[in-house]
């Protein structure tokens, strides 16, 4: 299932006082609907899923991030399709592969948006970067 298509619905960020060493950053995406969707190549419709989702930032006493947004999904099987849209309508739950690449997709890209607005606002970053630090050299050791 390929990812077609990213976009973003709502966009909430709120800090509400300077974060403090009690406070706790709590990550929650959601998915809230698939539905069946058409996407138009040329003159040709195909069927496509639609991935509605919720992505929040809870920053505790500070403040919260939101993005609510929608993900476009096609693949060539439109049996494929109709069953991750058939297991959501009865079960409100998708296969793991299907749901792990949707959620790693989500978080890809919500991530980066959730970021500038955490700078933004100067709320503290919900994901740690990697941190490189040198090696000492001979000359540094010697001393």
């Amino acid at each position: 299932m390929q990812v077609i298509s990213f976009g973003l619905e709502k966009i909430s960020v709120e800090k509400k006082a300077q974060f403090s060493n009690e406070d706790k950053i709590q990550n929650n995406i959601k998915i809230k609907d698939i539905e069946s969707s058409n996407l138009k190549i040329g003159d040709e419709e195909r069927p496509a899923l639609t991935v509605y989702f919720e992505f929040i930032v809870n920053y505790s006493n500070a403040g919260k991030l939101e993005l609510n947004g929608f993900l476009i999904c096609h693949d060539n099987n439109a049996e494929l399709i109709k069953k991750h849209i058939n297991e959501w309508k009865v079960e409100k739950k998708t296969n793991p592969e299907f749901h792990a690449s949707i959620y790693n997709h989500i978080i890809r890209r919500a991530s980066v948006k959730a970021l500038e607005l955490e700078e933004m606002v100067g709320l503290p970053l919900h994901m740690t970067f990697p941190i490189i630090s040198a090696k000492p050299t001979n000359q540094e050791n010697q001393s």
